[in-house]
Order: structure tokens, then C-alpha cells, then sequence
């Protein structure tokens, strides 16, 4: 398809779209429909798509696709983080499992150094729906963190749902695991660690670490 083809296509329906609107201005989703058409015009687009975005969210504030671009808009255009960080958490409070959303507070409120509340978002998201795997992985590094083994070895199986092939989320495992003194668990998931990443020099080391300390108490014996 040829340039000059794809613009007709483009300006045909954008026309569709406006006329939509002048016959129901009324419809949240005609509304958000001209907001993703011109936020994907460019930073000029973006501007103007903020303000369907937010009229869509006025008439529809259970949509949480437009919340998610407003804050979208907020983080990275008009950079409101303050702003965005409130689109987005309305965003995710619609749509636990909505991991875009999802991860990208998290990043702004980790770079605001608000880990209290960067726990709180991913413990409620977690608890309304458990496909929300983004915030189970995010909540079991954040409990790996502060050293709460346990509750880390539960957030963090549940994530692997979602996440099968993380190596991160397998070596956090397989330090909680060993932690706890679960030698041999922690032995296992510091080796799917290493079949999925075999740069992960920390599995390499405390796997050898833990071997050694089975050693040692296998010859006491």
C-alpha cells in the first residue's frame, strides 16, 4: 500500500469519526475513538487528543483505556507526574490487569521514592483479580526487598503464572527460598534461573554456595 493510499484511507476515516460525533457528541466511545486517532498523529496530535480523552472519561468514567492515556499524556507531554500517576491508578483500579498501566506507576512511583505506596497499588490490584501478574511480580520483588520471605515465595509463584520464562522473578525465588532454608527449592529455581539466563551470575554463585553448605552437613552425618 502506497503512501498517497494510506493518507486517503487515514483522512476518510477521521471524517467518519467527526461525523460520528456530530450525530451522538454524546458517546463516550466516539469520543475516545478521535482521541486514539490523534494521539497517534504525533506530539501536535497528542495536544489535541488529550481533550477527547478527557471528555470521554467525563461520559464514561468506567472506561479505563482513558485513563490510561491521559496519564500516558501526563507522564510523557504535558509532564503532570503528579497528574498521570492519578490517571493511571484510576486506570488500574478499573483494570487490575491492565499491566501497562500497572507497571508504568509503579516506575513513577519508585522514581518518586513512594515504595509505600507502590506496594499498596500492587497488593489491591493482586487481590481484585489474579491475572494481574504484573502486580504480584512487582509486589514479590518489592517483599524481597524489604526481606519478608514468605509472603515474597507467595507473590512470587503466583507471577510465574504469568511470567514463566522471567529469570528474575526465578532467581528472587530462589533467594526467598533460601532464606527460608529451603535449600532445595531454592537450588531448583536458581537452576530454571540459569536455563533461562545463564548470565545470571547470582544463581551461579549462591546455587554453588548452597551445594557447598549440603556438602558439609551430608559428611557430618
Amino acid at each position: 500500500m502506497d503512501s498517497e493510499t494510506l493518507r486517503t484511507q487515514e483522512e476518510e476515516g477521521a471524517e467518519h469519526l467527526f461525523q460520528r460525533l456530530q450525530e451522538s457528541s454524546d458517546d463516550a466511545s466516539i469520543h475516545f475513538d478521535i482521541g486514539v486517532f490523534l494521539w497517534e498523529k504525533g506530539r501536535e496530535g497528542k495536544e489535541k487528543a488529550a481533550e477527547y480523552f478527557i471528555q470521554s472519561a467525563k461520559l464514561n468514567p468506567k472506561n479505563g483505556l482513558s485513563f490510561k492515556y491521559l496519564g500516558h499524556y501526563y507522564a510523557n507531554v504535558s509532564l503532570d507526574i503528579p497528574r498521570a500517576i492519578k490517571c493511571y491508578q484510576r486506570a488500574v483500579v478499573l483494570n487490575p490487569d491492565d499491566s501497562e498501566s500497572g507497571e508504568t506507576l509503579c516506575n513513577l512511583l519508585d522514581q518518586c521514592g513512594n515504595d509505600s505506596l507502590e506496594v499498596v497499588v500492587c497488593r489491591e490490584a493482586s487481590e481484585m483479580s489474579p491475572r494481574a501478574f504484573w502486580a504480584f511480580r512487582r509486589l514479590g520483588f518489592l517483599q524481597v526487598h524489604k526481606k519478608k520471605w514468605c509472603e515474597a515465595v507467595q507473590s512470587l509463584q503466583h507471577a510465574l503464572r504469568g511470567y514463566p520464562t522471567c529469570a528474575n522473578l526465578w532467581e528472587a525465588l530462589g533467594l526467598a527460598y533460601q532464606r527460608l532454608g529451603r535449600f532445595t527449592a531454592a537450588i531448583k529455581s536458581y537452576g530454571r534461573a540459569i536455563e533461562l539466563d545463564d548470565t545470571m551470575v547470582f544463581s551461579l554463585v549462591e546455587s554453588g554456595n548452597i551445594s557447598l553448605t549440603l556438602g558439609s552437613f551430608s559428611k557430618v552425618r
